[in-house]
């Protein structure tokens, strides 16, 4: 499983794919990669080394083997002889109890670029984050929210950067990054009460689901 997966995706990282997907078919699973928007079969495996594999990157990044109904978020760092590229993986079964995964390449230095914003629009955001305060990122998934965040949190080099997400989503090792983990009942509220005795300069707050989390938000701005 490991010499396989390492050969499909370090074939992967060559192309620049953005995404990987495991899909279940009939009696295979197919697997598409992502490359500059446009989707193309890259791999062909049979129905049970297809969920082998789905498995091994399971263990990788902390998610339970056994659930394979439910939805599930992991994260796992992948290293190669050439770089080091942060994976966010997504897995989740169909009605006839056969699992999908979707595999998320994060380069290094994968940050926005400032050709994605109006004239003077990332100015002005990094100016309002060297002030006190909140700022709310809002959008759909893989609008650029977190790379938005990181970009500009990376550009305030004379502050403590703390992070709590539900996954990691961008491995950046100047940041404190601490991953949301409900088994051991780290909740994003229990977190942030325990980061505000780090006294970090910069909160990322990967999500804010509750009223409970946005009162603490709140306060912690």
């Amino acid at each position: 499983m490991k010499k396989s997966i390492e050969e499909l995706l370090d074939e992967a990282i060559k192309l620049g794919v953005s995404d990987v997907y495991f899909l279940p078919k009939e009696d295979k699973y197919e697997v598409k990669v992502n490359i500059w928007g446009k989707s193309t079969i890259f791999r062909e495996y049979s129905r049970e080394f297809g969920r082998q594999l789905i498995n091994y990157l399971k263990f990788q990044s902390n998610m339970a083997i056994s659930e394979k109904r439910r939805p599930q978020l992991g994260s796992w760092l992948y290293t190669n002889d050439e770089m080091k590229v942060f994976c966010r993986l997504s897995s989740v079964g169909d009605f006839l109890d056969r699992e999908s995964m979707v595999i998320r390449l994060i380069y290094p230095n994968n940050f926005a670029s400032e050709s994605y914003f109006f004239k003077d629009q990332l100015d002005n955001l990094k100016k309002a984050c060297q002030k006190s305060g909140l700022i709310v990122f809002s959008g759909p998934m893989g609008s650029g929210k977190t790379t938005t965040m990181y970009n500009i949190a990376k550009s305030l080099t004379d502050k403590q950067v703390m992070c709590i997400e539900d996954p990691i989503e961008i491995y950046e090792p100047d940041f404190l990054q601490i991953q949301v983990n409900p088994k051991a009942n780290m909740e994003y509220k229990d977190l942030l009460k325990v980061a505000l005795r780090h006294h970090p300069d910069v909160f990322i707050i990967g999500e804010i689901r509750d009223e409970v989390t946005a009162k603490v938000a709140i306060n912690a701005a």
